[in-house]
């Protein structure tokens, strides 16, 4: 989904943007494993990674057959 379609709550406009700063691939990595370990403790399932062309998508398992995926962008963050 595009980033000027998302929405917080009822707000009408898109969440404003703060300025990026360069992060070294290993923190981008410690904070995907953060991610993974959170998603596993809360769904009880293990975390799928998958690589991809962008980055990569983590996928947590949900009630089956519901699956809950984000799409990490490897420019991220």
């Amino acid at each position: 989904m595009p980033l000027e379609r998302a929405r917080i709550g009822d707000e009408p406009h898109p969440p404003a943007l703060e300025d990026q700063s360069d992060v070294d691939a290993m923190t981008c990595e410690r904070a995907l494993a953060h991610l993974a370990d959170a998603l596993k403790q809360a769904s009880g399932a293990r975390i799928e990674r998958h690589a991809t062309a962008f980055g990569q998508i983590s996928v947590a398992k949900l009630q089956e057959p519901h699956h809950l995926a984000f799409a990490i962008d490897r420019k991220w963050p």
